[in-house]
């Protein structure tokens, strides 16, 4: 029987298909275009390799077309009878992922790799910030992703994207030295795995490495070409670094060219995301508000995420609609949250709406409950600085600057060496 990259067994005889399916598997898993075309001509071999339709399956997902990837899973399901038992417990996952029941696919993966271990296209839905367990909306979600890699470490050895996937988790953990490490690695295993790029701009951004940063990320996007998966969002860690190094024409080079609703071309939440985030955090630096701009973010979230569910996402919509004034979109994400964090998010986005009005005490009776928390809302350590720096804000507008640095230094550092893009603190 012929074998995957990680030596698991494979129900095909075709070694076109075998192949096209592995090469498209490390596209999807370096975060690099292509992977469905690569599923496609994998299934065109054989048409009934179960795997080559889940993998199509989730790669469609990964581009904006779940439907599509839903209606590839239907067309499969014939074959799931006579597939071995590791590819229908794969196939399984995928399709929970698929149908929004992102709990009992966890609780597969978690089965899955006790028998499988080495199995990285199960395994891989539950890493990362914005996998399964990231969104899970749980205290210690960070710890527990940390936990289930650890001990599948042995199982990988050197293997490029695993290390990546483990290190992204130890710097999240302040980890940082052995996880910078451990992405080097995964680069010297693949230099153009983008997944491990970012990683290490996660490592430079943790580290207050500002200068080696830009230079490291610059130099690698050159190769990378716009579209791909991680484009939009490595721009959004360049941009944030003109900020934190005053370069504001920098910045906003970045902003229009590579992040701008219109512009930008990625996965739905980093469009979003990024460019609200972007926005806010330039206001934090002292530019001026631009209600064009703001009204162009708020106008995307409406489009792409008009009911609220993904807490990291809604209150980016919560920020956009309230720096654009739209109350009543604003109103469903305070009045109405919905999920496991709902407290959090209406109390952020409530604060958001303070913020707009410039109501300082407003922002700070509000986002208290949420700072000591937001570690439930998802998302990087490094994208939930918005909560503290929307703290350290309004701390800094209502006088009282000696908290503003207290609360900075005491919760993000070692990240704040390179410099606090944030107006008046010194």
């Amino acid at each position: 029987m012929l074998r995957d990259r990680y030596d698991c067994e494979l129900s095909t005889t075709s070694l076109a298909a075998r192949d096209a399916y592995v090469t498209g598997c490390d596209l999807l898993l370096s975060a690099n275009p292509g992977g469905e075309l690569l599923f496609e001509r994998a299934i065109a071999e054989d048409e009934a390799f179960l795997l080559g339709h889940a993998a199509l399956a989730r790669s469609l997902q990964g581009i904006g077309r779940p439907q599509d990837g839903k209606a590839c899973l239907a067309r499969a399901q014939h074959l799931v009878s006579r597939a071995t038992d590791r590819e229908k417990s794969q196939f399984s996952i995928v399709e929970n992922l698929l149908d929004g029941r992102s709990t009992v696919a966890l609780e597969e993966i978690y089965r899955h790799v006790q028998s499988w271990p080495r199995d990285a296209m199960a395994l891989a839905p539950a890493t990362g910030v914005f996998g399964l367990i990231g969104f899970s909306g749980k205290t210690g979600r960070e710890q527990a992703q940390l936990e289930m890699l650890q001990p599948l470490a042995t199982h990988y050895g050197n293997d490029w994207w695993f290390l990546g996937a483990l290190a992204f988790s130890e710097i999240e953990q302040g980890l940082l030295d052995v996880g910078r490490a451990h992405v080097e690695m995964s680069l010297r295993g693949n230099s153009r795995n983008a997944n491990a790029a970012h990683v290490s701009a996660h490592g430079y951004y943790e580290s207050g490495d500002v200068s080696d940063g830009i230079r490291f990320l610059r130099d690698w996007l050159k190769a990378y070409s716009v579209g791909s998966p991680l484009h939009c969002h490595l721009h959004w860690h360049l941009a944030l670094w003109a900020l934190q190094n005053g370069n504001l024409d920098d910045a906003w080079s970045i902003y229009h060219a590579s992040l701008r609703p219109g512009v930008c071309i990625g996965p739905q939440i980093n469009r979003l995301t990024d460019s609200a985030s972007f926005l806010f955090r330039a206001e934090l630096a002292g530019e001026p508000s631009d209600d064009t701009l703001w009204r162009e973010v708020s106008d995307l979230a409406a489009e792409l995420f008009p009911d609220a569910g993904i807490a990291f996402v809604d209150i980016h919509a919560a920020l956009a609609h309230a720096m654009a004034g739209n109350g009543d979109l604003l109103a469903r994400l305070t009045e109405h949250p919905k999920g496991l964090t709902g407290d959090l998010v209406a109390s952020a986005s409530r604060a958001f709406s303070a913020f707009a009005r410039q109501d300082w005490q407003g922002v700070l009776s509000e986002l208290q409950p949420v700072l000591g928390e937001h570690e439930r809302l998802g998302g990087s350590r490094a994208q939930r600085d918005i909560i503290e720096y929307t703290m350290a804000c309004a701390l800094m507008k209502s006088g009282r600057e000696d908290e503003t640095k207290r609360l900075l230094y005491s919760r993000r550092g070692r990240a704040l060496v390179g410099g606090i893009p944030i107006a008046g603190v010194v």
